[in-house]
């Protein structure tokens, strides 16, 4: 969406209010309402249904209570606006006026406005904030409609005030007496109603966030923390205004330290400046909480356990400002309240139990019970278990080295052109099993048959000279005659072996490992040159690619296993017969090659270039040694270099 920011606009007063049916509708609405947050709801819906508002935010802030409510047509108007409102809602709260903002929408060709407003209640004082989206045709009519929202919402601050309020305004003694009345019958909830209220949670840190921040407003605190004990110490969970928790931070872990100290007091801790003839005093003297009261600049700290059977499952703490001290009657109070969530809080943590954790708890429940504290029992099983543990550390175990590894040819050859000429026939492809004697390729032979007339020509004329010359008895001619005749049989005898040589075959049965010569029938060769890689069959090596550190524990005549990707589930055994001195790079690691030899009948389905894992026995060592050499190489490497 393109974005057209209109002007900030001043807040308008309750003179500039909005039509009258408007503000007959706000009444109506607020008719009977039963509390602030019932007033609020009501408020918010049917300001948004006069504006024809398709989504809609309300946020209320106040020492007692955070409210949020919002009115949307439809997920889609959700997730298009409430980003955009946020914002527009946060602006107005902390600036206190009121604003819009429009937005072009390209695929439809309509214009939006979001509108935001403070939210006073009826003293005038801002509480909090309101924001919605309208659809209008400019600038104008957004401002006309951000003054009758503005009017709106001051007109609900003065008439959504609940009946119980506005008898306490008119009536104080009656007021006084009712909340006395309230207060003196205020009982602790019981585990019934925790457990209700539980169930609407989905987690057990979605639970402690809203209580915490609950639990700052109702007491006026600048900050409360809540803690969940596993084992013997507190685990912060969670801490009020603050949605990503670091607990190793320096003010996270001076918390967590005073929650352990509230947990090892199992009572109510608290530290804070005190006046001289203070008439109690709710200072307990414990020193983490003295650290964690200096370090927060003298506020008044506290730390309170969530009992349960006698065990503290839970701590919370809460920190005031110093001008706010506790009293331990308070604090006894809240103790109160809050430790009837602590069998829920116990039953929410259970549920949300991972089942690696579900395993661990359950596994250490039983040690408990089959070897509980103080029996005789425990320190029986526990030196059993060290000898046994240091029995099977000391001795000695087969040290096996575990490399990659890869089938290859025990004899590979390399079959040549025979002569140069030219490739007429390639009759085998690349991975091709042959027998002895089979054609693999055909080389041209029409020039080496012309090539063997001629010299058969050239020998008959030769015979016919020196029959001639031997009858007239001329010596020379004859001798010469004989010559011809004798490189015309050499001749002759050498385009004979060519074209024997023209077939290739098989040496033997195997595999044509490479040579792909389709693509070169026709092109001429000169002698020598290489066309296929040729291996024989069921004769097979196995290549260890070994790592530098276990190089130097491995030597020829060692014996080991191997297992390919392919057949994983038949191990074949093998010999050392050759390491390598000289390291190699394999796939961009740094290795010694070393090369075994296949004990017993070869299997079958082995090709070359199969890759595995070789097991090699590289002789008896500590079983500690084989557990931990390696590390304690690395470690003595680093020692050194330093």
């Amino acid at each position: 969406m393109a974005v057209l920011e209109a002007p900030k606009l001043p807040a308008t007063s309750v003179g500039d209010g909005p039509a009258t049916d408007g503000v007959l509708a706000l009444l109506n609405s607020l008719q009977n309402c039963t509390s602030r947050a019932d007033a609020y709801r009501r408020s918010l819906q049917c300001i948004a249904s006069y504006l024809n508002s398709p989504f809609a935010l309300l946020f209320v802030e106040t020492a007692t209570t955070n409210f949020s409510e919002q009115v949307s047509a439809g997920d889609e108007a959700t997730r298009a606006w409430k980003r955009h409102c946020d914002g527009m809602l946060l602006a107005a709260r902390h600036a206190g006026v009121s604003r819009a903002r429009l937005f072009q929408s390209s695929g439809v060709k309509q214009t939006f406005a979001v509108l935001s407003a403070p939210m006073p209640d009826e003293t005038g004082s801002l509480v909090g904030s309101l924001a919605l989206v309208i659809s209008c045709d400019s600038s104008g009519v957004a401002e006309a409609r951000l003054s009758e929202l503005t009017s709106l919402i001051r007109a609900a601050a003065v008439f959504g005030v609940p009946k119980a309020a506005t008898v306490s305004k008119t009536n104080p003694g009656t007021g006084a007496a009712s909340a006395s009345a309230d207060k003196s019958t205020a009982t602790t909830p019981s585990s019934t109603a925790a457990l209700s209220k539980l169930g609407g949670f989905e987690s057990l840190h979605e639970f402690a966030f809203s209580m915490v921040n609950d639990l700052k407003g109702k007491i006026g605190a600048d900050q409360v923390s809540m803690g969940i004990v596993r084992g013997h110490a507190a685990t912060i969970l969670c801490t009020s205004g603050f949605d990503n928790l670091y607990p190793r931070s320096p003010g996270s872990q001076i918390i967590q330290q005073a929650m352990s100290e509230c947990l090892d007091a199992g009572e109510v801790v608290c530290y804070q400046k005190e006046g001289q003839w203070a008439k109690e005093t709710a200072n307990t003297g414990h020193h983490l909480h003295r650290r964690w009261h200096e370090t927060s600049g003298g506020a008044a700290v506290a730390s309170i356990p969530l009992m349960n059977a006698g065990q503290c499952v839970a701590v919370l703490s809460i920190r005031r400002p110093v001008e706010k001290p506790f009293e331990m009657s308070q604090l006894q109070k809240v103790a109160s309240v809050v430790s009837a969530y602590a069998p829920a809080l116990k039953l929410l943590e259970h549920a949300n139990r991972s089942v690696f954790r579900h395993a661990v708890e359950s596994f250490t429940k039983s040690l408990t019970r089959v070897f509980p504290r103080g029996s005789i029992r425990r320190p029986v099983m526990l030196g059993l278990t060290v000898a046994a543990l240091g029995g099977f550390l000391l001795r000695d175990t087969d040290y096996i080295v575990n490399v990659p590894c890869e089938i290859a040819p025990a004899r590979e050859l390399q079959l040549a052109a025979p002569f140069e000429g030219v490739i007429a026939e390639s009759c085998v492809q690349p991975g091709e099993r042959v027998h002895a004697g089979q054609l693999l390729l055909r080389m041209e032979t029409e020039s080496l048959e012309i090539e063997y007339e001629a010299a058969q020509t050239q020998l008959e004329i030769a015979r016919l000279e020196l029959a001639q010359h031997a009858t007239v008895g001329n010596l020379a001619e004859t001798a010469l005659a004989d010559s011809r005749i004798q490189v015309a049989e050499n001749t002759l005898a050498t385009i004979h072996h060519q074209l024997e040589q023209a077939d290739v075959k098989a040496p033997s049965d195997g595999y044509v490992i490479a040579g792909e010569l389709d693509r070169r029938v026709g092109e001429a060769v000169p002698m020598g040159e290489p066309l296929l890689q040729f291996a024989a069959a069921d004769e097979w090596v196995v290549e260890l690619h070994v790592p530098e550190h276990s190089a130097s524990y491995l030597n020829v005549r060692m014996q080991g296993e191997f297992a390919v990707n392919a057949r994983p589930e038949e191990a074949c055994s093998f010999s050392l017969e050759q390491m390598e001195v000289t390291a190699g790079n394999v796939n961009g690691q740094n290795v010694f090659i070393a090369k075994g030899r296949i004990d017993g009948n070869v299997s079958p389905w082995l090709r070359s270039g199969m890759q595995g894992t070789a097991k090699v026995n590289a002789g008896q060592k500590p079983t500690w040694w084989v557990w931990f050499h390696r590390s304690l190489d690395t470690i003595r490497l680093q020692v050194w270099k330093w």
